[in-house]
Formats: structure tokens, C-alpha cells, sequence
């Protein structure tokens, strides 16, 4: 048992190994692992047990983290020998949303996952991006949230799972790199030339497990663990910028080798390029006709042409959203450690029942069901080719049944 609660993830053939060792006893995997489902049971308190203590974790937090947010939504009493049943929880913790205020670009992309447990549901995320181009979690839960505080924020979609849907009907590399480039645009004339490459190309494609305060706290921990790992990795790293923006200029910096910059004797700059391409740059606004250096805060390789030629650094020219002293400031706000479930404040609020729960038919598919971008072997390793030798003949190609075999039917004839 104490073994399982250091470690609950623990393989089950180091659990049955442990059992031998322990009890000289050897069982199989599937007793492991009901054994292990059992004890896992026990630590963490079933499903319906954390349903009820719901209202005193939520104080725990607002207790730990200031200014967080916690709101329970639940049915109504139909009984008055009845308790309301759970329904959906809102969680934001108050050092995320002040860092995202703070420090991030006003970005928001939301992400879903389903929650296979006793109970399912979906686990919907708001996460923002931090200066060195990795997300930053603000709040979980979600669900109406975005319809009922943002409804007439500007929305989009992610080109990853367009594209699936996108590649159903029509598959190939060709119409991939065309998908690709629409997305790619900076400016509407070109997002205009891309689709109607696209549409000359084909006329058709443009027609038309845990319990709840488990995964919450196995969501808070990595959290916490996580802003400490990058903080620390970045106190290391020297540079005005992060390596993930640094990448972007190294990378944008040999292709400006290709653009040749013709100066005004003020501060524009006309930039030719192969195929006949051609850009105005202005270094003091920092501005491109191209306009991906004021979409992302970095200079486009036109640019970065211009500052070579104006003897600059390219890297002291990238937006301010993208430096390691924010970085280190966002960073620096961390969350705080909770006591144990005997230690938290107690509620007044009804106690919850969990959510009701309806059986889908047929049998429960254990396989996830692959993506429309997966093949039959997507994920798996390449497997060793073993040849075997035969032990009494030497030979490869069988084993040394097939050898005793084929000798007693040699000494039969």
C-alpha cells in the first residue's frame, strides 16, 4: 500500500514483482492490477466520497491562492430527502490569471479533452502564450464561460484540426502545402492568390480516470511543478529573448541572405527578392508591407535585410513580449501548496451527489479511435528482426523442436 501511494502509477509488473519479493507469492497481471485499482481506491477516496467534499476544497483554494475563482454549478433539490447533483465546476486560480494579465499576449486558445472515469465528461482549458512561446494555463472548466463573458470576441480555429477534417475528402501532399499556405498569409492579397491556387487546383474544396478533486489537484501539482522547471531553465539561459523566439530570428536571418535592401537615405528600405517579390520595410515604425513583423513581434526576413544593412541586430529589434526579464517576471508568481482533506475549512453548502450518468449501447471501445492524419502504424516503434538459431543443429530458421522433430521422422523412414 505504501509502496502504491508513493508512486500510484507504478507498472503492474513492478507491482506483481513486488508481491514476490515481499510474500514469495506470485500472482498474475490481472490480480495486479484489480489489486492495484483497489489500493489506488483506498488512498485517493472514491468518486462519489470526492463529490461530496467538493465545497471544502474549493475553500482550501480560495484560502491558499488569493483571488482565485471556484464556482460550482449543481441541479436543483427534485426531493427534499434528495441531495442537488454536481454539474460543471469553474476553476481559476488567482497567480495565473494576474500573470496572464500581466505579462501574456491578449491570446487565448481553448483545448478539450474526454474524461474516461466512472463519471465522464469533457475537461475544457483556457491557455494563453507566455513571451517564450509556450502555453500558459489560465482556467479550467469553462464550458459557457466564453458566450457569456467574450461574446463578441473575435474567434478562430485551429489550422491543425481544420486541416483534418480538410484532408477526409481531400488527401494528398499537394492539396496539404496549398491548406498550409492559405494559413500562412500575412496580408489579404495574398490570402486571395493562395485560395485561388487552391481552388484551380481542385474546384471542390472550397464547397461547402480520476475522481474530480484527484484530476484537479493532478492538474494543480503539474502546474505548480511546471513553472518551476521552465523558471529554473530559464534563470540559465543568456539572451535578450527566449530560445524559442531566438530559433525564429536564426531561421528568418538565413533566408534575408536571399533579399537584397535598396536604403531611401531615410529610414525605408525596398527590398527585392527572388520571383520578382518585392517589399517596403520602415525600421523606425517597424513596419513590412509583408506584415508578419507586426503580426508576431518578430522581424520578417525583409527586415532583418534592412538591419543588416543599416548595421543593426536583429534580435535587439523583436517586440518586448518576447524577453527573458518578462519571462522571469511572469514566472516568479507561483502557486502554493494545500494541506491534507482533514485540514480543510468546512462548508455550509448542501452536500453534492455526483452527476448522473447514462450507459451508452453496445460494448465500450477500449481503442482510441485514430485520426483521419494517423496510418495503421502511427506511434508505434520499429520492431527488432531476431533471427533464431536452432540449439543443436546451429542452423537459423527453426528451433531445436523443429530439429528433434525432423530427426525422428528421418530416423522413422
Amino acid at each position: 500500500m505504501e509502496r502504491i501511494r508513493s508512486n500510484t502509477r507504478m507498472p503492474v509488473r513492478e507491482h506483481r514483482q513486488t508481491v514476490h519479493e515481499d510474500y514469495e507469492v506470485e500472482i498474475s497481471k490481472w490480480v495486479a492490477r484489480k489489486a492495484r485499482a483497489k489500493a489506488i481506491q483506498l488512498i485517493k477516496g472514491s468518486a462519489e466520497a470526492q463529490y461530496k467534499k467538493i465545497w471544502e476544497y474549493c475553500n482550501e483554494i480560495k484560502k491558499t491562492h488569493e483571488g482565485s475563482t471556484m464556482e460550482v454549478m449543481f441541479t436543483t433539490f427534485k426531493l427534499p430527502t434528495d441531495n442537488p447533483r454536481f454539474m460543471r465546476l469553474y476553476y481559476c486560480l488567482g497567480a495565473l490569471n494576474q500573470c496572464f494579465k500581466n505579462g501574456c499576449r491578449p491570446i487565448i486558445g481553448l483545448d478539450g479533452c474526454h474524461l474516461k472515469s466512472t463519471y465522464p465528461g469533457q475537461l475544457l482549458t483556457a491557455l494563453g502564450v507566455d513571451p517564450n512561446n509556450g502555453y500558459w494555463p489560465i482556467a479550467w472548466g469553462l464550458d459557457r464561460a466564453l458566450a457569456e463573458v467574450l461574446p463578441n470576441c473575435e474567434h478562430r480555429y485551429c489550422v491543425q484540426h481544420l486541416y483534418r477534417n480538410f484532408k477526409k475528402k481531400h488527401p494528398g501532399e499537394a492539396l496539404k502545402e496549398r491548406f498550409w499556405n492559405i494559413a500562412c498569409c500575412t496580408t489579404p492579397d495574398h490570402f486571395n492568390e493562395a485560395m485561388s491556387n487552391l481552388e484551380m487546383y481542385d474546384k471542390d474544396v472550397t464547397k461547402g480516470d480520476q475522481p474530480i478533486i484527484s484530476l484537479l489537484e493532478t492538474i494543480r501539482e503539474y502546474i505548480m511543478d511546471r513553472i518551476q522547471q521552465r523558471k529554473a531553465a530559464m534563470e540559465k539561459y543568456k539572451g535578450p529573448i527566449g530560445p524559442l523566439p531566438t530559433e525564429i530570428v536564426d531561421e528568418r536571418v538565413k533566408h534575408s541572405t536571399h533579399w537584397n535592401p535598396i536604403w531611401n537615405a531615410a529610414v525605408g528600405y525596398q527590398v527585392k527578392g527572388p520571383k520578382g517579390d518585392q517589399y517596403a520595410v520602415d525600421l523606425i515604425k517597424r513596419h513590412c508591407t509583408c506584415k508578419l513583423w507586426i503580426v508576431s513581434g518578430i522581424p520578417c526576413c525583409h527586415a532583418i535585410a534592412a538591419i543588416h544593412r543599416n548595421n543593426g541586430n536583429p534580435y535587439n529589434e523583436v517586440d518586448g513580449c518576447y524577453s527573458t526579464d518578462l519571462f522571469l517576471k511572469i514566472y516568479c508568481n507561483v502557486l502554493q501548496p494545500i494541506s491534507g482533506e482533514i485540514l480543510w475549512p468546512p462548508s455550509t453548502m448542501p452536500i453534492l451527489d455526483p452527476p448522473v450518468t447514462v450507459a451508452q449501447p453496445g460494448r465500450p471501445r477500449k481503442a482510441r479511435k485514430r485520426d483521419i492524419t494517423e496510418g495503421k502504424n502511427h506511434g508505434k516503434k520499429l520492431r527488432r528482426r531476431i533471427v533464431i538459431h536452432c540449439r543443436k543443429c546451429g542452423n537459423a530458421g527453426h528451433m531445436q523442436l523443429h530439429a528433434e522433430k525432423k530427426g525422428l521422422l528421418n530416423l522413422i523412414k
